[in-house]
């Protein structure tokens, strides 16, 4: 994702590609953010004072709306609830879920403005391994400022469906709800191995959740299972109050984001960590997720540098339910009841075992038990893909969006390495994780500075097994828009400031070349960018405090007359900060915008 920002300042060109794109209704040039050079001002988000939209100036700033820790209506903003509603308490101190206080999570992330009995609602995800939501009522000035309405935020419960874990990125269906995610999906088999150990099971990232959540000693595990965590959620509003549940159908694993397209059916979900897989659901009905086809990408490359491009194959993993997939998690099926595991290093392939290495896991020798292939499907989606032949090679994929007048898809990669190297070690890690892939990204060299891609959609598309695909908006052909860096061979991870590190969530303005991009990246003040499609230049338009990623920039647009530029400031370093609150996620918008 190296890309310049302005052309006065370019260090260096990475293959930026330039899109043709059609006429747009809303052309937007953001007054370039100078980057914070005082103590000060690095410890505090800043925004661009200043867009013209269609010739016309607007002043804009960054205006906060909540913190973690803010207490309203008997409630505080980001604390951790049990299974039984009760506030949890890690070591004699609130669970509050910040990322800055030494409790497991990264803080805030997506946050959603939704609409009900004519009223706003802004709806809060944090990240942390026992998740929760929260929900407070907003209100409009007539200038179109937004602050919380006092006594009105609510802790969302979660209990009917095991409870939430790992909240990433999220989105905003077309129907007016949020549909979140569940992060770093534990590993069932490796689980299932500790249950025996004398310690018990030692997975760190998992074990607070049934601690803390369910109160289960670990011991005996009885009252949780990993198959309960690793889902798409979605929380919607009705009557000013929040509901929660989580969607079966769409699989199981590492997931960051899922986005649902303007046909209310086609779902892409992009999958965080190593040796991922891209998926798409597609839905039987029309703003129902509960039911539907899985897919899998298979990648056949067709160009090896700058990123890469290739074409899109897809893998049917068949058709399943909520209702089909969740008696199955409440039984508390284990990972042995799914797979017969052979011997990696002599992998008995003639009788129906294959050798894999999905999400970054030792190479592994498997094959799915008689019968079980429609549980093996959602539980462990990307074991099962792989075994069917997807591509599970991608490295930390982020965001996606979509422009619609140009019917394109945008997937942000937050490092191009590892797996998608050609069966070579990686200069980072000194570790090949090809492995057991199957060896389909074969880039020539790695970016640990990310990139943006583009994604065709095209009709008519069928599986890998000959049958239809009911969508027609399935991504046909995958390739770099713009690649970040440059990480130098010594220094890897060095992204210089005048261009992208590590892309992380996404969102584009309809209408319009905007594309904005949010870092998680090795910047000293991590940037939101505002990539102009048309031009191919990019613009700093935010930057975070020390320490933070700016997580889930989202456009809000047409509210009331007004539009909005979410962001969130996750876990902000603070290790300089006078106030204890600037150490707390923060969201706010960056507006408000007239005219979109």
């Amino acid at each position: 994702m190296r890309f310049p920002i302005l052309l006065s300042s370019l260090l260096v060109l990475l293959a930026v590609a330039v899109v043709q794109a059609g006429s747009p209704k809303y052309t937007l040039e953001f007054k370039p953010l100078v980057l914070p050079t005082s103590a000060a001002d690095k410890l505090i988000p800043r925004a661009t004072s200043e867009v013209t939209l269609n010739g016309e100036k607007q002043v804009l700033a960054y205006h906060e709306l909540l913190r973690s820790g803010d207490q309203d209506n008997g409630e505080t903003f980001g604390l951790m609830k049990n299974v039984q509603g009760q506030p949890i308490d890690v070591d004699g101190k609130p669970y509050i879920c910040n990322g800055t206080n030494g409790t497991v999570g990264s803080g805030l992330d997506f946050n959603a403005i939704l609409h009900d009995g004519g009223k706003l609602y802004l709806m809060s995800q944090f990240e942390c391994n026992v998740g929760g939501m929260y929900m407070t009522q907003l209100q409009q000035d007539k200038d179109g400022q937004l602050s919380p309405v006092k006594n009105t935020l609510q802790f969302i419960d979660q209990s009917k469906d095991f409870g939430g874990y790992v909240h990433c990125a999220g989105s905003v269906t077309p129907w007016n709800s949020l549909l979140g995610s569940e992060e770093y999906e534990p590993d069932a088999a490796n689980i299932e191995k500790q249950v025996s150990n004398p310690d018990g099971i030692t997975d760190k990232k998992y074990v607070t959740y049934p601690q803390y959540y369910w109160q289960d000693d670990l011991k005996k595990p009885a009252k949780s299972s990993p198959y309960m965590v690793g889902w798409i959620t979605e929380a919607h509003v009705n009557g000013g109050k929040g509901s929660y549940t989580k969607h079966y159908a769409l699989g199981r694993f590492s997931h960051e984001l899922a986005y649902v397209l303007p046909d209310q059916q086609t779902v892409y979900l992009t999958d965080d960590g190593d040796n991922g897989t891209l998926f798409m659901f597609v839905a039987d009905k029309v703003g129902d997720l509960s039911a539907g086809t899985l897919y899998a990408a298979v990648w056949n490359q067709t160009n090896a540098q700058n990123g890469g491009a290739a074409s899109l194959a897809w893998v049917s993993l068949g058709h399943a339910s909520d209702a089909e997939i969740k008696p199955a998690i409440q039984k508390l099926t284990a990972f042995s009841d799914l797979f017969e595991t052979g011997d990696a290093d002599h992998c008995d392939t003639a009788n129906g075992f294959k050798l894999v290495s999905p999400a970054g896991f030792a190479k592994q020798c498997l094959k799915v038990k008689p019968g079980k292939e429609l549980l093996a499907s959602r539980l462990e989606s990307r074991r099962y893909a792989a075994l069917k032949g997807a591509t599970h090679e991608f490295r930390k994929m982020e965001g996606f969006t979509y422009d619609t007048q140009n019917n394109r898809g945008f997937l942000a990669l937050s490092e191009i390495g590892r797996g998608m190297l050609d069966n070579v070690d990686d200069p980072e890690e000194g570790k090949n994780y090809d492995a057991a892939t199957g060896n389909h990204i074969r880039l020539d060299a790695a970016n640990y500075c990310g990139g943006v891609y583009t994604l065709s959609m095209q009709g008519g598309g069928r599986d890998t097994d000959g049958n239809a695909i009911t969508s027609n908006l399935v991504a046909g052909s995958m390739k770099a828009l713009l690649t970040g860096g440059p990480g130098g061979e010594k220094e890897p991870q060095g992204c210089t400031i005048d261009n992208l590190a590590q892309p992380d969530n996404v969102t584009f303005l309809a209408d319009s070349n905007t594309l904005i991009i949010g870092e998680d990246g090795e910047h000293e003040n991590n940037i939101v960018w505002a990539y102009d499609l048309g031009k191919g230049k990019a613009t700093r338009i935010f930057s975070a405090p020390l320490g933070a990623e700016t997580t889930a920039p989202y456009w809000f647009t047409g509210i009331n007359g007004w539009s909005y530029l979410t962001t969130v400031v996750q876990h902000p370093n603070g290790k300089q900060a006078v106030d204890a609150r600037d150490k707390e996620s923060m969201i706010g918008y960056i507006g408000p915008l007239k005219g979109l």
